[in-house]
């Protein structure tokens, strides 16, 4: 029995010490990982207006000024930010039972402005160049071409598949009564969802903004995801996700070469772009495998 009252304390203290170092590393590695591309982490200033269309008729409308934020993937200053946080309703169609009969409500977002506003405080207008609302994107490009290229996160695939209880790092950017501080969040990942498409569930991100493992990867981006809007039920259910950085890499390059959206609300479906995993999803069923990046659904 004496050793192993000498050998437990010492195998306890062991345990304690490692588990001390690896939660030193991991806030290491944060605060390097916001050291270093807390300037690609950026807020966008959208002023929106939403029409109520009822019965065929408008019957209000409603201006929104927001703060989102999102993070600039390219030296030419586009920049990917969760669609929800600036039009969550998004051509949504909504029923209503009015003394039997069926009634359509339906409300309509359009963006009267939009600037991109760095971390030194620059604002710079831009537009919306593409929107996927399945997989709750949206892409911003500036008006003009900077004069300098802009801080930038390439993000790119992990080496290795990730793992429930991974260790993860999200960056971000906090709002406008707080000076737009960036800010930084460790955590882990709670769920590994493979279908109808591949997410990452974790307990902490910030929408629009990046999520790393501990390694620095880029895992993916921090989004919305959300299920069908039926009937009378304006919201849904709603989680926010990590869309892998493949998916988002996918549609990015349909981004940097599309052309500012045209400036009315919520453009027919032929004017969405789409990506290819959303149209195999469609075409196999809300059940099926996404097919692999790179490869076209037939």
């Amino acid at each position: 029995m004496k050793p192993l009252q000498v050998v437990t304390p010492v195998l306890l203290l062991a345990l304690c010490t490692s588990v001390r170092s690896q939660d030193a590393a991991l806030r290491a590695k944060a605060k390097d990982l916001l050291d270093k591309h807390k300037e690609s982490i950026v807020t966008v200033k959208v002023v929106t207006t939403t029409r109520y269309i009822y019965l065929g008729r408008e019957t209000h409308k409603q201006e929104n000024k927001l703060e989102v934020s999102g993070t600039v993937i390219d030296p030419s200053g586009l920049t990917v930010l969760s669609n929800y946080t600036t039009d969550p309703f998004s051509g949504e169609e909504f029923s209503f039972e009015n003394g039997g009969d069926k009634v359509d409500f339906k409300p309509e977002t359009s963006v009267s402005d939009l600037k991109i506003v760095l971390a030194d405080g620059t604002e710079i207008p831009a537009d919306f160049v593409l929107k996927d609302k399945d997989l709750d994107l949206a892409f911003v490009k500036p008006k003009e071409k900077p004069a300098q290229p802009l801080p930038s996160l390439a993000f790119a695939k992990p080496a290795a598949e990730p793992e429930l209880l991974e260790e993860i790092i999200s960056i971000g950017r906090l709002g406008r009564e707080v000076n737009r501080a960036s800010c930084v969040k460790t955590g882990n990942i709670e769920a590994l969802v493979k279908k109808p498409r591949t997410f990452y569930v974790t307990d902490s991100n910030f929408l629009g903004c990046p999520v790393f493992n501990a390694k620095g990867e880029t895992l993916g981006l921090a989004v919305m995801r959300r299920s069908p809007i039926k009937g009378q039920n304006m919201f849904g259910g709603a989680s926010q996700v990590v869309l892998p950085s493949e998916d988002l890499l996918e549609v990015a390059k349909q981004a940097a070469e599309a052309k500012p959206l045209a400036a009315k609300a919520n453009p027919p479906k032929s004017e969405e772009v789409k990506s290819d995993v959303n149209k195999a999803e469609s075409k196999a069923g809300p059940g099926a495998e996404p097919p692999p990046v790179g490869e076209k659904g037939q």
